[in-house]
């Protein structure tokens, strides 16, 4: 049974469910009641073959350096795990990460 994070979009708390089901997700905040709730992306692990898990292995120091690699991994996590994730925010997030390591 996965725990799911969530984030409200109206205040910014954030909380931890035990989702069974779909129709099981909280659908308002606890803080402020608000029904804007987002599924956060959270740490997990993934059992892999010795021979898939290339395409997951990779320093933290080396997806900063290289964003390119921090797209394929995350690919490489949907593909494990199933989940989709929103292609704007992965993109975001390497587009943050070239830009973090340009020289100033």
């Amino acid at each position: 049974m996965p725990i799911y994070e969530y984030r409200c979009a109206a205040c910014g708390a954030e909380l931890s469910a035990l989702v069974r089901r779909a129709e099981e997700a909280p659908r308002s905040c606890e803080a402020c009641g608000a029904d804007r709730l987002e599924r956060l992306v959270s740490a997990f692990s993934v059992r892999t073959r010795r021979s898939d898990a290339g395409a997951l292995r990779a320093s933290s120091r080396d997806l900063v350096e290289r964003p390119e690699r921090f797209g394929a991994a995350m690919h490489a996590l949907e593909d494990k795990t199933g989940v989709r994730l929103d292609a704007r925010r992965v993109d975001a997030a390497v587009e943050r990460l070239a830009e973090a390591g340009k020289p100033k």
